[in-house]
């Protein structure tokens, strides 16, 4: 948040004005402050900088952190203080509510997923389960009652190739369809 506020508000030539003002600064070129260089080796850009001669380069803060040798953290502390910013709390708490609103999308497109190739899986037996009983209660003469297996598998058994073929993990079928035809194969075992 902090950080963020620095590299939105705060100019590399803003920072640099403040920390290291006995340094001119001509054309965006300066010398270094970071290894006391006396040509005008040190370039500053709009949100950052680089040295040539001593090749260091970085952000607002990487440079208040190596001009005080002090650590990222650190610095981002001292530029707020010096120039008076001060994270919000809103800010915070926005944050967080999105964190939690990735987080929840994560885990119902994680379950949606597994749904879906649950339902893969699940289509594939149930193909299998109606060569099975296609085979095995197929009437033996042409007057014998259907098995309502039989049935079933005669019906199904083409749908469920359909489904499979026509659909991907990437485009899967409505979930109405999934569960009609989980309640349908449920009433015929």
């Amino acid at each position: 948040m902090l950080r963020d506020m620095i590299k939105s508000q705060l100019t590399m030539k803003e920072i640099f004005g403040r920390y290291a003002p006995e340094r001119k600064v001509a054309r965006g070129r300066s010398n270094c402050p970071l290894h006391m260089g006396d040509n005008l080796n040190f370039q500053l850009y709009e949100k950052s900088f680089y040295c040539f001669k001593c090749h260091t380069g970085g952000d607002q803060i990487k440079f208040v952190a190596e001009l005080f040798r002090i650590s990222y953290a650190e610095s981002i502390k001292r530029i707020a203080a010096d120039f008076g910013l001060v994270a919000e709390k809103q800010t915070l708490t926005q944050y967080r509510q999105a964190k939690q609103l990735r987080e929840k999308l994560k885990r119902e497109n994680e379950k949606e997923r597994e749904e879906v190739r649950d339902f893969f899986v699940y289509l594939v037996n149930i193909a299998k389960l109606c060569e099975k009983w296609v085979l095995k209660y197929k009437p033996n003469y042409p007057e014998q009652v259907w098995h309502p297996r039989y049935s079933f598998a005669l019906e199904y058994q083409h749908y469920a190739d359909y489904l499979y073929f026509n659909y991907t993990k990437d485009n899967p079928p409505a979930k109405e369809i999934r569960e009609k035809l989980y309640k349908d194969f449920e009433k015929c075992i």
